[in-house]
């Protein structure tokens, strides 16, 4: 049996710039960021070998609609309990003191954009080949679009902080 070790997280993930994005803290103008927060990790065995899988949660913490795409909760069978999604994301890992994207690929079936209201916050796993194991750092990404109070859509990318593969 597998252990599963509990990750402290206190970083969260707001925006700089229209090229990309950078971990800080909440603005203090009354701005709000969408939060992704990698939580616990663990290094487990199927009947196809080992796995790295991640589970995360994200928090709408807003008085905005947030959209992003993902799977709809029935595209699966049984359908997705409440309190979870499959957002589409992108993983990037740290080799070497540099970050790199994982390649992976989704399935078109089921795929939507889909609202997160204000105040909610889901949970969401992702699994990555054993070979993960080997990485110094993984975290996650997706991206979301919303609407400013002057009405101008905003899309950026976000991520999760930063998990050293040694904690998971």
């Amino acid at each position: 049996m597998n252990t599963m070790k509990r990750i402290s997280i206190l970083a969260a993930l707001f925006f700089i710039g229209s090229a990309g994005c950078s971990p800080v803290i909440r603005q203090r103008n009354g701005g709000w960021v969408p939060i992704i927060v990698a939580q616990t990790g663990k290094i487990e065995s199927s009947s196809q070998g080992k796995y790295v899988s991640l589970a995360c949660r994200f928090t709408n913490d807003s008085e905005h609609v947030i959209n992003y795409r993902g799977y709809k909760a029935d595209s699966f069978g049984p359908p997705l309990s409440p309190g979870h999604i499959v957002p589409i994301h992108t993983t990037r890992y740290k080799q070497n003191g540099q970050w790199q994207t994982y390649q992976q690929l989704f399935c078109g079936y089921g795929m939507a954009f889909l609202d997160f209201e204000p105040g909610a916050s889901a949970g969401f796993d992702i699994w990555l080949p054993d070979h993960a194991a080997s990485w110094e750092a993984i975290k996650v990404g997706f991206k979301c679009s919303w609407f400013n109070p002057q009405g101008e859509k905003i899309s950026k990318m976000i991520w999760s902080n930063e998990v050293a593969v040694e904690d998971i």
